[in-house]
């Protein structure tokens, strides 16, 4: 009963969804400059107080730094739009570095009602609901007795095949409660480490991967991307991490104050191209990265209206998009 409640179709197809190429950004203006620099059609809108940036988090949707503001600046531009919901299964938000298995916002964060706005005012531009870092939360939080214990329901299984049941029946429960929001909500699980398969067995809209940071090598993950696409007959994309021992690039310290945000910091902008191009030659039908910082700056400190230039990764974004 378990396998004919998980085996679903999914909704989309490779040629039903037009490719997307595009940045990570919060606030209006940093959208903006996205569009105005020409880093592609598409922007993936953090989760909720995550990003280091230069703009603040609003708690009210309705404020000048809440979802709708960045919704509508996508919108204004033309830009599809994918919008973080969660990190991590079950349904608590779960605070705290590894030492404390993973830093989860579980149970999502904008309430159905808010998720019905956000299609009304992004139409045919938004894309779907991004759930992040699934089998990652899954295994960081299995380690220990004390983290398994913040979700125990998950962790009740003996074997290795009750362990694949109990994971793809969560990712199936996360599912459908984001259909459930309204028709044509789509649903992005992010699984990161080793369990993509499990995401198009589920019917997920469209499976992600995410490459760089201290992951699995892309190419392993590339397999099983191939693989289940090939199997499956569903979509899949990619995130890009710039981060590399707890920094990002950045080429404007003053412009992104935070402090994991450093010149000469993360991934090289060559890795970030290696992963596009083999991510698209490969077939995915999303392709993103995380954090604005390592894709503009400004043209000139001293001056705030003299606007923006492209830092290296953003030179490596536009490129790749106007190929």
């Amino acid at each position: 009963m378990l396998a004919l409640t998980l085996l679903v179709s999914t909704s989309g197809s490779a040629a039903e969804r037009p490719l997307l190429v595009g940045g990570h950004a919060h606030g209006s203006e940093n959208i903006q400059a996205l569009a105005d620099l020409g880093l592609g059609n598409f922007v993936w809108i953090p989760k909720f107080n995550q990003g280091m940036g230069n703009t603040p988090w609003d708690s009210t949707p309705e404020a000048p730094h809440g979802i709708y503001a960045d919704v509508d600046a996508c919108v204004a531009n033309g830009l599809y739009f994918a919008v973080s919901q969660r990190r991590g299964l079950g349904e608590i938000w779960r605070p705290g570095g590894g030492h404390y298995g993973g830093d989860c916002w579980g149970g999502d964060i904008y309430d159905a009602e808010t998720i019905r706005k956000i299609q009304q005012r992004g139409g045919e531009l938004f894309a779907g609901l991004h759930a992040e870092e699934l089998d990652a939360d899954f295994i960081q939080s299995g380690l220990r007795p004390s983290f398994r214990s913040r979700i125990p329901h998950l962790y009740t299984f003996t074997d290795r095949a009750g362990g694949r049941t109990a994971c793809e029946s969560e990712l199936a429960r996360i599912r459908d409660k984001y259909h459930g929001y309204a028709s044509g909500i789509e649903y992005w699980p992010n699984l990161c480490v080793s369990f993509h398969l499990s995401g198009f067995r589920i019917g997920a809209d469209l499976v992600f991967a995410e490459f760089l940071e201290s992951l699995p090598t892309t190419e392993l993950q590339l397999a099983y991307l191939r693989g289940g696409a090939q199997q499956f007959g569903s979509d899949w994309g990619v995130w890009v991490s710039p981060w590399y021992r707890g920094q990002v690039p950045c080429e404007d310290k003053d412009l992104w104050p935070a402090k994991p945000a450093a010149p000469g910091g993360g991934h090289r902008p060559s890795a970030f191209r290696r992963c596009l191009y083999l991510s698209y030659a490969s077939g995915a039908r999303v392709l993103t990265m995380q954090d604005t910082e390592p894709l503009f700056s400004r043209k000139n400190p001293a001056d705030p209206q003299a606007g923006y230039t492209l830092a290296p990764w953003g030179e490596e974004l536009k490129t790749f998009w106007t190929l």
